[in-house]
Order: structure tokens, then sequence, then C-alpha cells
């Protein structure tokens, strides 16, 4: 019973894979890693579960990962297409090759907001947006 009610840790890592195994490597000698920790990846840091490391492989035993997941469609390989051929081939060392949950967030929002501005009629721009918003 007294182990059904102990206390659990839980840390949340939201940060780069490379930074990430780091940490939980330590965790690991500290014994932070077991029954009394919860550990949480989040998508920035999912890729270190890719890792051939023995050792990260170890240190990642009960750890859970969050991952968005973006169905397949039509309109999603249209914008990995134009991905490709508008940022990555134009600017490939800033772009990486396939489009990350990321972009497609930013490219989501922007369109929202697009539609948001034309459904409100505006045509102006600058400061003449503000007051209508």
């Amino acid at each position: 019973m007294q182990k059904v009610i102990s206390p659990t840790s839980v840390i949340i890592l939201d940060m780069s894979s490379s930074l990430a195994s780091r940490v939980l490597l330590t965790a690991k000698k500290l014994g932070m890693v077991g029954e009394e920790y919860a550990w949480i990846i989040t998508y920035k840091t999912i890729d270190i579960l890719q890792s051939e490391d023995n050792e990260i492989i170890e240190s990642l035993q009960g750890v859970m990962g969050l991952r968005s997941y973006i169905p397949a469609s039509t309109k999603l390989l249209n914008l990995a297409a134009r991905w490709y051929h508008e940022c990555y081939l134009k600017h490939s060392s800033l772009a990486s090759r396939e489009i990350t949950v990321l972009a497609i967030w930013a490219y989501d929002t922007i369109w929202a907001l697009a539609e948001s501005v034309q459904k409100l009629g505006i045509h102006s721009s600058g400061s003449k947006i503000k007051p209508k918003v």
C-alpha cells in the first residue's frame, strides 16, 4: 500500500535531443530514473529515441514521448512539395529537407489568420487593421 501512495516526480524535457541525452544519462547516474520518477519528452526531444547508443537507450527506460500526429493528405503532400522547392532547394543551409511539425503549425496559424482577416472584410493593412481586430 505504501508503494501505491508514494509520490512520483514528473520531469518534462523540452530541449534538443543532444542536451536531453546528457540530462537523462546524468539522471540515471544520480538514480533519478525508476519508479519514483516519470520522464516525459516532447516533440523537440523525440529524436533521441533514434539513438543507437546503448547507454542512452538504457536511460530511456520508462520515458514517455509525446509527438504530434498529422495524417497524410493531399494538402499536406502539396505543402511538403512546396516546402521542398521553395525553402529547401533555395535555402538548403537554412531549412531541413523534410517539412517539420513546427513549419506545419506555422503554416496553419498564418492560414487561419488570413482567413479571419478575410472574413472580417478587412482590405487594408498596418494600423488600419488594429481597431477592427
